[in-house]
């Protein structure tokens, strides 16, 4: 009954049985429901549909559906944070998650319209040849000024982590252009000027390590070449205590990784995947057809539609009453230049004693740290890069807390805890890679198959 996912389907096919997956998060859905009674001035078109307020075939007008979700998605966050933030003596936690989850959502509905009309022109090469497109830009923006606006010690307290940096904007033009006028729409605010969407892309340059307090850490588009190629990719912001190296919030906003239903094999598939993607939202009023995660430290991973039409609900683990029943299955990254794909096949088949390995669900981004979570997807992740390729702490922050929250665990190749807290990139020594199980049991599995197929092929 906690399972999310169908059976009956494919393994990698992601279906939440929506009242059997509820009932894990029973308080969450009351608590929403009793706002829902205070709100209902405000109903969405299926809602009002139901109660004979307006004939089928018919919608509302634009503006009013979009206050709708805003008000619905206001709603099912504010029962999240109850739920979240119940034994919290004060209200810090919960302005922090709030706006965590803002930031994520509007820099996430920004990409997802970007995505769908991406032309040539709209995307650079860096000096290591990954691409980085107006959405990338603009997205960390996007963020940055949420994030300062919302400080309690102003715009000069943020301090954030993230990939990108505004030299190539600062000269003016197209990109430029284009890039401050999807933060001026995000942000609700046609006065922003492009010097001042600069310096906000720029408050990611902060360098991160122990020696100052606590502080953000940010992809704007994880998996950029996914976003390109029209596959997965996600918006991934999160918090990390700078003295211990712990992560205590994380949030990923996935766009293309649908909340109700959709198979995540053809979704990793190029073009194919994008198509299923678009055919959900044809079938669907809300429109958006992602999935946003939550985890918070000691607080559990939670799950919601980035669309606002359904409330949050516990995932992972701890929302799970078995593991009999787990996957032996495996995910990788989708570029065989970010993992070598013939090594983790090594492994894979080292866990399955020798069996021939179930094929590898390869995606995009850290969506898999979000399947990881919910699990009966897939029960490990691992990702081996070439030797001399220096991973940075924003590939995989966020999706740390996802994973940990739900109860499983990620570390390096060797087992050890990933030490996020000592710069912009994790140290040289990973042992080989990075690894994730939905479990400790999985995890302990995959640690040690690693060592034996390490020894095996000398690697």
């Amino acid at each position: 009954a906690t399972d999310v996912c169908d059976r009956s389907r494919t393994r990698h096919s992601l279906k939440v049985a929506q009242p059997a997956f509820m009932a894990q998060c029973t308080q969450l859905s009351r608590n929403s429901q009793e706002r829902n009674k205070t709100c209902s001035n405000v109903r969405s078109p299926v809602q009002q549909r139901r109660q004979g307020r307006i004939r089928a075939g018919r919608s509302l007008p634009r503006a009013r559906s979009m206050a709708a979700k805003m008000q619905s998605m206001n709603e099912h966050v504010a029962a999240l944070l109850d739920v979240t933030c119940a034994d919290d003596a004060d209200e810090e936690n919960r302005s922090l998650y709030r706006t965590a989850i803002d930031a994520v959502k509007r820099a996430s509905d920004m990409c997802h319209g970007v995505q769908r009309g991406l032309a040539e022109e709209d995307t650079k090469a860096k000096q290591d040849d990954s691409p980085v497109t107006i959405a990338d830009y603009a997205a960390q923006a996007v963020i940055a000024l949420t994030l300062m606006q919302n400080s309690k010690g102003g715009s000069e307290n943020v301090r954030l982590v993230a990939e990108e940096d505004a030299n190539e904007l600062r000269d003016g033009g197209r990109l430029t252009e284009a890039v401050a006028n999807l933060v001026r729409t995000a942000m609700d605010d046609g006065e922003l000027t492009n010097a001042q969407v600069c310096d906000a892309i720029d408050v990611g340059l902060y360098e991160g390590g122990d020696q100052g307090g606590n502080f953000w850490v940010l992809d704007p588009i994880d998996g950029t070449r996914g976003f390109v190629g029209r596959r997965q990719y996600a918006v991934c912001l999160g918090y990390v205590d700078a003295k211990t190296g712990d992560v205590l919030l994380g949030v990923l906003g996935c766009p293309n990784l649908p909340f109700r239903g959709g198979d995540v094999m053809r979704l990793s598939d190029g073009q194919e995947g994008l198509d299923s993607v678009l055919a959900a939202e044809a079938r669907s009023e809300q429109g958006v057809a992602g999935s946003v995660f939550f985890a918070a430290k000691g607080k559990g991973t939670y799950v919601g539609p980035l669309d606002g039409s359904a409330p949050f609900v516990a995932i992972g683990a701890k929302a799970r009453q078995s593991e009999e029943d787990a996957p032996p299955a495996f995910m990788e990254s989708y570029d065989a230049r970010h993992s070598d794909h013939s090594f983790s096949g090594v492994v894979a088949s080292t866990i399955f004693d020798g069996k021939s390995a179930p094929p590898p669900l390869r995606v995009d981004s850290q969506c898999k740290y979000g399947l990881l979570a919910m699990g009966g997807i897939a029960d490990i992740y691992m990702r081996f890069p070439p030797s001399k390729y220096r991973e940075k702490i924003w590939d995989h922050v966020a999706g740390i807390c996802v994973v940990e929250e739900a109860g499983g665990v990620v570390s390096d190749a060797k087992g050890r805890k990933l030490r996020v807290n000592e710069g912009r990139f994790l140290p040289e020594d990973l042992g080989g890679g990075i690894c994730a199980g939905s479990s400790q049991s999985w995890h302990g599995r995959l640690v040690d198959a690693i060592a034996v197929a390490a020894a095996a092929t000398q690697k």
